[in-house]
């Protein structure tokens, strides 16, 4: 028999940044914005008998980015509209994809909420973190109405 040894020697660093902004257009409007950076830095030791533990530095979306819109259309009623970018993941090969979500509220009294919603309006559907040849993992998220 021969020994099988697994030891990786590796470190990585995660860093990024998150910004947010929040505007009042109108007293019946407001927006909200924000846009997030990611990043994974991994090496491993000279020794080290790891040879995929720097492929997590490409298991992350590097960008994402959101714009959500909070309409009081007035009489009780509201329209909410976000917008999601979120960039593609290298080692799952991921694409990129834009996601709209739409929500129609109505308040007929304090406590008491009705609403019809679409999460991914104009995409039947998008994967995330599917890697490639591997069955069974990853997800493929479908519209959704509620």
């Amino acid at each position: 028999f021969f020994p099988l040894v697994v030891d990786n020697k590796g470190s990585a660093t995660a860093w990024g940044f998150e910004a947010a902004v929040d505007v009042a257009v109108t007293s019946r409007w407001k927006l909200r914005s924000a846009y997030t950076l990611f990043y994974i830095l991994a090496e491993t030791d000279a020794d080290s008998t790891d040879t995929g533990f720097t492929s997590i530095e490409d298991s992350s979306a590097k960008n994402q980015a959101n714009l959500r819109s909070y309409l009081d259309l007035g009489d009780s009623w509201e329209l909410d509209v976000g917008v999601y970018y979120v960039d593609h993941v290298a080692i799952f090969d991921t694409p990129s994809y834009v996601r709209t979500d739409v929500r129609l509220g109505y308040n007929p009294e304090p406590g008491v909420e009705i609403s019809l919603g679409v999460q991914n309006a104009f995409d039947p559907n998008h994967p995330e973190d599917n890697p490639p040849g591997v069955v069974g993992f990853g997800t493929e998220v479908q519209r959704n109405v509620y």
